[in-house]
């Protein structure tokens, strides 16, 4: 036999070079040539050559040979999203080993010490690495480069000598998080505005690289300063809801914020009465991979073939980490200490109705396990699996009914084990790199989300809007029938001329040089800043910084960071102004007198300039002023300070002792770290209040002259637990407000899922009046409309002669609501105008659409942006609902195309749909030879692929009255809903 010699690949890491001798003899020349790569072709698209697939091992029809989410091409040549790079192989990553990242960080202690949440984390990261040691999975910690000088000589396991050092080049963000007496997973005031919490950190790149999300798992330990409300952890006590809190994708887009990606899981560590130093590890360290294993994609009970979690919990025959039976208790233990990990699947089904004790689970159960569910198994038995399910010490040979899990009933349902690790290796990881982008095209594509950013660029006073994702920027300016223009000349990727397009940019809009050509782009990068223009009708870089922004006159320079936060503001001045802080410092930028650039117009060290005693803050926009300017605010757990045009002004609103009060009100409002804060015209005199909101309390703070002729922010009403008896302020979720009624006041609407208190302001009363309430449904004339805690509320001035009116929806149907006045003995509220069920001309609706508000088309009335996958659409209102614009964006070049329209089920494209469909389906998949113009016209189902089910859903519809097909349906021709890998080559 004649062999080739070893291929040399001398630009890979060594510990990736693997010679494969290919035989040549075995086969004919002709036939080798064909099979031998070609030079530099990469036939799975993984950044891989073939000939470098070759000499790895790796599948070169397969971008990710051992299903991990990590393309062979990360995984050997590292991710680069913008300027940041993470270089997988350093970090130990091995294209033919599934491989997870994690990063861990940890909040400080009251005291200020970082020690005791690094303890947490070093010790659960050990112990997972641990039980994933002989999985065939590989995991890797990033605790960052100094957790061994952290932590005690002592406390530091042998076994793993530097668990973090892979991860030592890349020191940018901070480990350690300032202490909070509270860090919820998402923002606490949902819509409004509140502190710090888990959401808001992920997204900072303060902490987090914006180039490992979809690619590392992201874990925070948090301080909790006092044990749950339920008075402590009982030992073995599986009720842990108090430990851990998550951020994923669903809770992001029902409540309009950015997607995570992947699910951020959040730990609490707090003091647990009663319990050992060992035991509490264990819980921490066992909770951490339940949560992984969620972020991984189980359920309770593990998951279906099609990766759908099973949410069945307590299942005996179930040992894992997933299952709360055995998340305290362990699966195994090993000298008396519990162990935690992953099922196996090593067991039958079963069912307390019809159970073998002679078989029991079908396979060994250890003593542990038995020991939990408190059976035995008799060991003089021949049957060496049994199991003494009725416990009366003997093995009976019929089958038995027993309480096996000790709920106090014979539970129906069939409990199935479930093989983890199996699933891990076949199926990857979900959320993570290729995962994470399933099923949401070029909202994250490429490894980032594609952020639509309204602004007017084109000084029209009409709203366009700018798609950027990754490195990619494309502007599409509106025309007056709402219609949306892309060309070339608006769209840049990689850089714009000395600017370097990066994906995790911060980017704010405004018009900041007041030259009326319509707003500029004000893009941060790391240590850089410019400003994007349109003005020559191309995406050009009009001014740009690197290092340090000027100062103007005696104003120092400000030296720019990774964590800078900028937030526009319009002050009197024709331009925009930008705040932006580190979290200590704060100043304001403005136009410089040059007209062509920034500078520092003003700076404060808030440290000394407000005396606070923890001056790390964050910036958020503030109240609406006479003469139409604005304020900006800056916020931490028990501060808020006010600044206003004029050096700008500074007034602390609470610092440290709180707001005080008036006579009415004397002991005022104490601000805790949850309270939200939002600015409101309640009185309509173009001066916005505030509303507090928090802890079951509401209260309104007003301006009032002092003696000296000073306004000073004073807490003028304030109530607890109720407001009249209607609803209960613990309940509430949301709060909304706008003038609803026509009026110049601004009314404020409360929501608590299921019901809705719309309240006003009385002045000459000093108190609040309700004006219309709403208990579980809205009721108008022809429409009734359930409510439910799930449901999407967006507010705008949709319809012709209406004020502010509540979009409501729901999966795949919505409502428009107005608020009626109540009048003298009746009862008022929200009721429904307008509903739209499922469809409005091509598109067909669904719980993915993301909705924006904007005017896009110049009327008086506001439309709404409506993106779903790659697909972007404007849907007006007036003066009927209708769809003025629809194009599917291509994510490579950031063009729109025209979306491909046909009839779900009419598959001969005839018009109709019958009995020939379902003939012609059956054709194409069992005769052969049949090729479809449409594929997806034959996805009956919309499962994304063509197979039995199909003709019969046609045949259902057909003749037995059953549901049509999915949308777009058989009658009117619309666009696919989902994305899927079909297609449709008609038009």
């Amino acid at each position: 036999m004649i062999l080739a010699k070893p291929v040399e690949n001398a630009h890979l890491p060594l510990r990736h070079v693997r010679a494969r001798w290919t035989p040549l003899a075995i086969c004919p020349l002709a036939l080798c040539l064909l099979l031998t790569p070609v030079l530099g072709q990469d036939s799975d698209g993984d950044g891989l050559d073939d000939a470098t697939e070759e000499a790895l091992g790796t599948d070169l029809l397969s971008p990710d040979t051992d299903n991990d989410g990590l393309t062979d091409g990360w995984e050997v040549l590292g991710f680069g999203s913008g300027a940041l790079f993470e270089p997988l192989a350093d970090y130990g990553a091995d294209p033919l080993v599934p491989d997870v990242f994690v990063e861990i960080d940890w909040m400080e202690t009251r005291d200020g010490s970082p020690v005791e949440g690094a303890r947490v984390a070093y010790q659960a990261a050990i112990d997972i690495l641990r039980t994933f040691a002989d999985s065939g999975v590989r995991i890797h910690f990033d605790l960052g480069s100094d957790i061994e000088t952290i932590l005690p000589a002592a406390e530091l396991d042998p076994e793993f000598p530097d668990i973090s050092g892979a991860f030592a080049m890349q020191p940018d963000p901070r480990k350690v998080l300032p202490y909070r007496a509270a860090f919820p997973a998402r923002p606490d005031c949902g819509n409004l505005r509140g502190a710090l919490s888990l959401y808001e950190v992920y997204f900072s790149p303060r902490y987090f690289r914006a180039s490992r999300r979809n690619l590392f798992y992201y874990i925070v330990v948090a301080e909790q300063a006092a044990p749950p409300s339920s008075g402590g952890f009982v030992e073995g006590d599986a009720a842990f809801s108090a430990l851990v809190d998550s951020f994923a994708d669903d809770l992001a887009r029902r409540d309009g914020l950015r997607p995570a990606g992947v699910n951020t899981v959040l730990l609490y560590r707090q003091p647990v009465d009663r319990t050992t130093p060992e035991t509490l590890r264990f819980m921490y360290s066992s909770t951490m991979l339940h949560e992984l294993g969620h972020a991984f994609g189980l359920g309770h009970g593990g998951a279906t073939p099609t990766g759908t979690w099973i949410h069945v919990n307590d299942k005996v025959n179930y040992p894992s980490v997933m299952n709360y039976l055995y998340l305290f208790r362990g699966v195994d233990s090993v000298d008396g200490d519990p162990i935690m990990g992953f099922s196996a699947g090593n067991f039958v089904d079963l069912r307390e109705f019809s159970l073998s004790e002679v078989h029991g689970m079908g396979a060994a159960v250890n003593p542990h396990v038995r020991s939990i569910l408190r059976v035995d198994s008799i060991l003089s038995s021949p049957f060496v699996n049994n199991i003494d399910w009725n416990r009366d010490g003997q093995v009976n040979p019929e089958l038995i009914r027993a309480d096996i899990n000790n709920n106090l009933i014979i539970d129906e349902s069939v409990w199935s084990d479930h093989n983890d690790l199996d699933r891990f290796r076949r199926l990857g990881f979900d959320g993570i790199g290729l995962n994470s982008f399933k099923g949401c095209a070029v909202s994250c594509a490429a490894g980032a989300e594609t952020a639509r950013i309204i602004g007017d660029y084109d000084g029209n006073a009409q709203a366009d809007v700018a798609f950027v994702r990754g490195d990619q920027i494309a502007l599409a300016t509106a025309t007056a029938d709402g219609e949306f223009v892309l060309s070339s000349a608006m769209s840049a990727k990689g850089t714009i001329g000395a600017w370097p397009l990066s994906a995790g940019d911060q980017i704010v809009v405004g018009d900041f040089l007041g030259n009326a050509n319509g707003d500029l782009l004000l893009a941060h990068h790391r240590s850089e800043l410019a400003l994007l223009t349109t003005e020559n009708r191309a995406l050009e870089v009009k001014w740009h910084t690197i290092d340090t922004i000027p100062g103007r006159g005696p104003v120092p320079d400000w030296t720019l960071q990774m964590n800078d936060e900028f937030l526009p503001v319009k002050f009197d001045e024709p331009e925009t102004r930008v705040a932006v802080t580190n979290g200590v410092a704060i100043a304001l930028i403005g136009a410089n007198t040059a007209r062509d650039g920034l500078e520092l117009l003003w700076f404060a060290d808030t440290k000394t300039t407000a005396d606070l005693p923890d001056p790390y803050l964050t910036l958020m926009p503030g109240r609406q002023l006479r003469a139409r300017t604005e304020s900006f605010f800056l916020r931490n757990d028990q501060t808020v300070i006010e600044f206003s045009e004029g050096a700008p002004l500074f007034q602390a609103i609470a610092v440290g002792s709180g707001i005080p009060g008036n006579s009415n009100y004397p002991s005022g409002w104490a601000l805790q770290h949850d309270d939200c804060v939002e600015p409101v015209d309640l009185d309509g005199d173009g001066n916005d209040e505030l509303i507090l909101f928090g802890s079951g309390r509401f209260g309104i703070v007003d301006w009032i002259e002092n003696s000296d002729g000073v306004e000073e922010p004073r807490l003028v009403f304030s109530t607890q637990e109720t407001i009249g008896n209607f609803i209960s302020l613990g309940e509430i979720r949301r709060i909304f407000h706008g003038r609803f009624n026509n009026s110049s006041r601004e009314v404020v609407t409360l929501v608590s899922g299921t019901s809705w208190l719309t309240i006003g302001w009385d002045p000459a009363a000093e108190d609040i009046k309700i004006i219309g309430t709403n208990r579980q449904s809205m009721v108008g004339p022809n429409i009734y409309w359930p409510l439910n805690p799930y449901q999407e509320i967006l507010f705008g001035e949709f319809l012709e002669n209406q004020p502010q009116v509540a979009l409501i929806r729901d999966g795949s149907d919505f409502i428009i609501a107005g608020l009626v006045t109540a009048p003298a003995g009746a009862s008022g509220g929200f009721l429904p105008l307008l509903a739209v069920e499922e469809k409005v001309g091509p598109w067909s609706f669904s719980a993915e659409d993301v909705f924006v508000i904007a005017n896009l088309d110049g009327d008086p009335q506001d439309e709404i942006l409506l993106r779903k996958h790659d697909l972007v659409a404007t849907l007006d209102f007036s003066p009927q609902p209708r769809i003025t614009f629809l194009a599917r964006l291509d994510e490579a070049t950031m063009t729109f195309n025209e979306p491909t329209r046909f009839r779900r089920g009419n598959v001969n494209n005839d018009t109709l749909v019958n009995l020939a469909d379902a003939v012609t389906i059956l054709n194409f998949l069992f005769v052969g030879g049949l090729t479809l113009d449409c594929l997806d016209a034959a996805d009956v189902n919309d499962n994304g692929r063509l197979d039995l089910t199909d003709p019969i859903r046609i045949l259902n519809y057909l003749f037995r009255g059953s549901d049509p097909p999915e949308a777009p349906g058989p009658t009117v021709p619309g666009i696919d809903p989902t994305e899927d890998t079909l297609g449709c080559g008609l038009r």
